[in-house]
């Protein structure tokens, strides 16, 4: 476990660049085709028999995370194995949040959008049959040829993206699901907040999310009046950012709909909170740290929690309180007990975060939590290279459609570089007190690319806020 010495010199010095774990992460993005499958053939003898669609005696299912394609900033993988078969996904590279970034992007999605097409009108053209992956051999390198795919029905593609964001400029993320602002475009992308399937779901979501700093602004007013670390303190904007984001974090699973653990948290945490700690300015996290981070849990106990179905949070409870339940993916049922709320606030400032696979205290449950706080690592952002910890975002919207796929894309490229370019109106070294945001600012920043600059090419692109350097 990662020891933090009681003693340590309140003059600290920050790590030394070179001692810092960082990842270069900037943008990057996950493409489920939710309803297309791979297969690998279990010999490297091919007919036309072993392709059609009924005979499956000579084919097997992909391995999770095989790599069968390489295109330019995009690879297709294997995904979701099941019992016959496994889920092709695209995975992009990180884009690098500057102009040169945002063309890379905008073609990468294009190749895509090319692959699919190709794959699918293959498959239309003899349905009885399924495809070989080797017929996108002019997009780039096949790695797998006798990859079988069976691209029949139009794609559903799934999206996620990977991204940093700032510490000190995380609240208007929260505010994407605000009243105020939920009908822009970027909100609904979000949140899919319009979906009817599993309505209660998406409504608890976007409602923790909505009102997770107004929670944690609430409870952090009272705890700087009754335990001020020093005359006029009000917290950092970096803990201001982390305290509502574990609010919410503690909030999502309270709803008894996730047919897997990672599927219960819509922003997930790659970085660990624990790491998220270490971005606290050193004072805020000696003082938290101290007498077994006594503090630090009697901020949460000043939090009024939401309410779900009746059921009030008490931070004694197992995190996942209602277990996991499955549905058509994953038909397991199965309780994730082994932590409770408190302990996993209680161990942060001391030094692990115990909602990863690695520390995990019951770790014959610990695989299920997979990649969530997998990273002991930062994005390191700008041209002071700001740590910032690492995102998923798992509730973008669905879509059928190559265009809106890549549409959606560069909306949310955007938006994360409008994000962290405001590092400087909200960081704690300009503004160590905080005022309620200002909704129509907001507002403005969620529809910032709403203009005709959508339309533009990528040649004719140019944003303002963006380096081309």
């Amino acid at each position: 476990m990662y020891q933090i010495k009681e003693n340590r010199k309140s003059n600290h010095q920050k790590l030394a660049r070179a001692n810092t774990q960082a990842i270069q992460r900037a943008v990057g993005f996950e493409v489920e085709v939710k309803n297309w499958r791979t297969y690998d053939p279990k010999t490297s003898y091919m007919d036309d028999l072993s392709l059609t669609r009924d005979f499956t005696l000579s084919r097997k299912k992909q391995k999770k995370n095989a790599k069968m394609f390489q295109g330019r900033d995009f690879e297709l993988t294997a995904d979701q194995p099941f019992s016959s078969h496994s889920v092709p996904e695209f995975i992009t590279e990180p884009f690098e949040e500057n102009g040169s970034g945002r063309h890379k992007l905008h073609m990468a999605f294009g190749e895509i959008s090319k692959m699919s097409k190709q794959l699918h009108d293959d498959s239309r053209s003899h349905p009885d049959m399924l495809s070989r992956l080797d017929i996108c051999q002019g997009l780039g390198q096949i790695l797998m040829p006798d990859t079988i795919i069976d691209a029949l029905e139009v794609p559903d593609f799934h999206p996620q993206a990977n991204i940093g964001m700032r510490m000190a400029a995380m609240e208007p993320l929260f505010e994407i699901a605000s009243v105020d602002i939920r009908n822009t475009p970027l909100a609904k992308r979000f949140t899919r907040i319009e979906s009817l399937n599993n309505h209660d779901r998406f409504f608890w979501e976007r409602k923790s999310l909505k009102n997770a700093h107004k929670r944690a602004r609430n409870a952090l007013e009272d705890f700087s009046y009754a335990f001020p670390l020093y005359e006029g303190w009000q917290g950092s904007n970096e803990l201001f950012n982390l305290f509502a984001y574990m609010i919410h974090y503690i909030e999502c699973p309270m709803i008894n709909y996730h047919e897997y653990v990672k599927s219960a948290f819509p922003i997930m945490a790659r970085t660990d909170f624990f790491m998220m700690y270490r971005l606290l300015p050193l004072e805020e996290q000696d003082y938290f740290m101290a007498d077994d981070s006594k503090m630090f849990i009697k901020l949460f106990e000043l939090v009024k929690f939401g309410v779900y179905d009746g059921d009030a949070i008490s931070l004694e409870e197992q995190f996942f309180e209602q277990g996991i339940r499955g549905n058509q993916y994953n038909a397991r049922n199965y309780r994730m007990d082994g932590l409770t709320r408190l302990e996993w606030i209680r161990q942060i400032p001391q030094g692990q975060d115990l909602l990863t696979k690695r520390n995990f205290p019951d770790q014959a449950l610990a695989r299920e939590l997979d990649t969530m706080g997998s990273w002991q690592k930062y994005d390191e952002l700008g041209e002071f290279e700001t740590s910032a910890p690492i995102l998923e975002f798992r509730r973008l919207q669905y879509t059928d459609s190559t265009e809106d796929l890549q549409k959606m894309a560069l909306e949310i490229f955007d938006f994360v570089v409008a994000m962290n370019k405001q590092e400087e109106a909200f960081s704690s070294q300009e503004q160590m007190k905080r005022s309620k945001p200002n909704m129509s600012d907001m507002a403005q920043v969620l529809n910032w690319q709403t203009d005709d600059s959508r339309d533009k090419s990528p040649a004719e692109f140019e944003l303002d806020s963006i380096d081309e350097s």
